[in-house]
């Protein structure tokens, strides 16, 4: 029985006056078809991405070379990936490794393996994380947002990333677009929260942000409408143990002993770690728990330190400082400064312990060490100016971890004697009322002798050097200048333009020369150098701030 073997779907529409009954009509020479002989690879038989090839040794006088992932007489068919979610490749199979804690879907593409963001979710470019787009319903056309910027589509008169604000500060966002209100300020979203329509010279309370607790206020001003959030007593949650360890401390209801400061201090590295921006009583709670922390060890000594029987104690300590003292933590500093010590504060406090650390160093077999921050530098080394490379602090060219350059400023220390001198051998007369060692032994002589004997003093202990260096500080403390500036002309506007700069010199041997001789050289980086001009050195005065 003779049938036609041509897929007809594919006959190319330019040939469609060709008739059925002749396409079918019996050729002679295989692979071509109808009475005029057309080639069957002229008429693309094929689908998908493959290839018709002429093959007279086949049923049908030619076949289709299928492109990868396609099968069949005509590659009709196409293969389903082999691997499983979240894996990739072909033949075999890999993990697609896409990071799901960073926004990625966990199935990446199969055949190239790269990570996509999961739905509703954008990567702003050069950035390895894909955040949550959060288009607000009522405002945008589609939970969709750009994939680079993660801008939603908005509505008429709808504003803001996320389609959830109006132009207007009296208007709010609805079903049908923005509706002024006019006996209040509307419903409105800020810094996380939606505030509820409050009636003009009303305070709304709402709970802080998602990851945080606390209550945050917002006031609404007739004239204004709402003015910003007020969220400085929100505490994130990775603070929110530390700060019931500082209530009940505050209470009396525990106590600083060595245990509980290394607890608090390895609890602050770790909550100052994973905390990307703070809230007000975050700073104010680490704030007053390193004071407690460093008060307490500074009264300590010998071997109750407790960095000398925790090795991340002083590193831990100094990181969570840092933190901080980050600038971006301002506006935090200027609200804590109304009613404390705050940053000043914060500078005596590490003096003061240094200068404990500095004291037991020798007896408690501390080791030398430079910790590097983003924002501090802390020095506890022994001095020794009889060789010049050795006499500066911070040495930097020894430093291979990163640090931010506005942090090179170093102490260059004058040369004193501060190297070991060998005492000459003194004469100790024995005492006779020593009574002589008895053994058993014969060839020991039992009997006192009259001689003297000769002793060498231990040599002078090298002093120690401590430098301790605020990059951001000067920024923070306190804007409080000495009313007596008889001795000081202050510009206009003065501003403090280099890190500060804090190092004391402790010695266990002969007294250092006070003040030393010639004097301590302080080299600075500046931190602007344009529109900047006439530089003065100054201090900070804690006896009198």
């Amino acid at each position: 029985m003779l049938f036609c073997s041509l897929q007809l779907s594919s006959y190319p529409a330019d040939q469609t006056s060709l008739s059925l009954s002749s396409l079918c009509d019996l050729c002679p020479l295989p692979g071509y078809f109808g009475r005029d002989c057309v080639d069957a690879c002229h008429l693309n038989p094929c689908e998908q991405v493959s290839t018709c090839v002429r093959k007279p040794s086949s049923s049908h006088g030619y076949t289709c070379e299928c492109g990868q992932n396609y099968y069949g007489q005509y590659c009709e068919n196409r293969v389903e990936k082999p691997c499983p979610r979240g894996w990739w490749g072909n033949p075999v199979c890999g993990p697609c490794n896409c990071d799901i804690s960073k926004g990625f879907n966990p199935d990446c593409n199969k055949t190239s393996g790269e990570c996509r963001c999961k739905d509703n979710y954008y990567q702003p470019k050069d950035e390895d994380t894909c955040y949550p787009c959060e288009c607000f319903p009522l405002g945008a056309h589609s939970r969709t947002c750009d994939p680079h910027t993660g801008q939603c589509p908005c509505k008429a008169g709808v504003i803001g990333q996320q389609c959830n604000r109006c132009d207007n500060p009296f208007a709010e966002v609805t079903a049908t677009g923005c509706e002024v209100v006019y006996e209040g300020c509307p419903k409105a979203f800020d810094q996380g929260i939606w505030w509820p329509k409050t009636k003009f010279g009303r305070p709304a309370a709402m709970n802080c942000p998602k990851g945080s607790i606390g209550t945050a206020i917002r006031h609404c001003n007739d004239e204004k409408g709402w003015l910003p959030p007020e969220l400085f007593n929100c505490t994130t949650v990775s603070f929110t143990q530390l700060m019931k360890m500082n209530e009940e401390m505050h209470r009396n209801v525990s106590r600083m002993d060595g245990e509980r400061a290394k607890a608090i201090v390895r609890l602050l590295h770790n909550a100052t770690n994973h905390t990307d921006s703070y809230y007000g009583n975050d700073v104010k709670t680490a704030f007053q728990l390193l004071t407690r922390v460093l008060q307490y060890e500074s009264q300590q000594t010998g071997f109750d330190l407790t960095a000398t029987r925790d090795a991340e104690f002083n590193e831990n300590l100094v990181r969570a400082g840092s933190a901080i003292l980050d600038p971006g933590t301002r506006d935090h500093w200027e609200q804590i400064q109304r009613s404390e010590g705050g940053t000043a504060h914060l500078l005596r406090h590490f003096e003061d312990y240094t200068k404990t650390l500095a004291r037991n160093m020798r007896k408690t077999y501390l080791k030398p060490f430079t910790i590097v921050t983003d924002n501090m530098i802390i020095v506890v080394d022994y001095l020794d100016t009889s060789v010049p490379e050795q006499a500066s602090f911070p040495r930097f060219h020894e430093i291979h971890e990163y640090y931010p350059k506005d942090l090179t400023s170093s102490v260059h220390f004058p040369q004193f004697n501060t190297r070991p001198q060998e005492v000459p051998n003194k004469v100790v007369e024995a005492s006779p009322s020593v009574e002589p060692s008895h053994t058993d032994a014969p060839e020991e002589d039992h009997t006192l002798s009259n001689k003297s004997r000769r002793h060498v003093e231990s040599v002078a202990p090298l002093p120690v050097a401590v430098v301790i260096v605020f990059r951001s500080l000067g920024q923070l403390l306190p804007e409080r200048y000495d009313p007596d500036r008889r001795s000081l002309r202050l510009p206009s506007r003065p501003v403090i333009n280099t890190p500060i700069v804090s190092t004391l010199v402790y010695s266990e041997g002969s007294p250092l020369p006070s003040p030393l001789d010639p004097p301590i050289t302080l080299e600075y980086t500046l931190l602007e150098t344009e529109e900047r001009t006439k530089p003065v050195c100054v201090f900070w005065n804690h006896s009198i701030a």
